[in-house]
């Protein structure tokens, strides 16, 4: 599986050199009981998630605040969850002239599964459609995640629906309430294999 076959080394260039995080998937929490997780990826491997419980990101500016953190020290361009909360996180980040990208989980897109056959009703449905079309062994692909049970379920949790070829994922607070907590970080993952 994914999670068996991770390591805690990040992949290394032909010179040995450590590199640099293509992109960052980033949840934000904006307080409350959920928490603000940074899914890095570099490639088909992901790095060790960062946690932050959501009183430490209370608002925009120390969500902001915590993703720079990651840019600067490991790079990486972060797609941010600018639908609701992480909005103004996003627009903070622009506004800093640093590169960022708005993932937006409720715009249409025209992205069509591995077959060519599935048409998805949002960026939400097909961006965790392609990370599961990836994790499928037929896929070819050799995908790293960080262990951890609650990425594990976050990933499994979520039930799809389709109707004439289009597949649409579950509302999110049906997630939670089987959960009994919010995915985040299955929808940093998500982010982070987004493009």
């Amino acid at each position: 599986t994914a999670q068996a076959r991770w390591r805690p080394e990040r992949p290394k260039d032909d010179e040995g050199q450590v590199l640099p995080w293509d992109q960052l998937g980033c949840d934000v929490a904006g307080g409350g009981a959920d928490c603000a997780v940074i899914a890095p990826r570099v490639g088909e491997y992901f790095g060790e998630l960062r946690v932050k419980p959501g009183r430490e990101t209370p608002d925009a500016a120390a969500s902001a605040e915590f993703i720079e953190k990651v840019m600067d020290e490991e790079g990486g361009v972060p797609f941010v969850d600018a639908n609701g909360i992480g909005a103004s996180t996003y627009h903070l980040l622009k506004g800093k002239r640093r590169t960022a990208v708005a993932y937006l989980g409720s715009a249409s897109t025209a992205w069509r599964d591995r077959s060519g056959l599935l048409t998805f009703r949002n960026v939400r449905s097909a961006a965790h459609w392609a990370l599961r079309d990836a994790l499928d062994p037929a896929s070819g692909r050799e995908l790293a995640l960080p262990p951890g049970r609650n990425l594990r379920a976050d990933l499994t949790a979520t039930r799809y629906s389709s109707e004439s070829r289009t597949v649409k994922l579950e509302d999110k607070d049906d997630v939670k309430k089987r959960l009994g907590r919010s995915p985040d970080e299955g929808d940093s993952v998500v982010q982070a294999w987004w493009r």
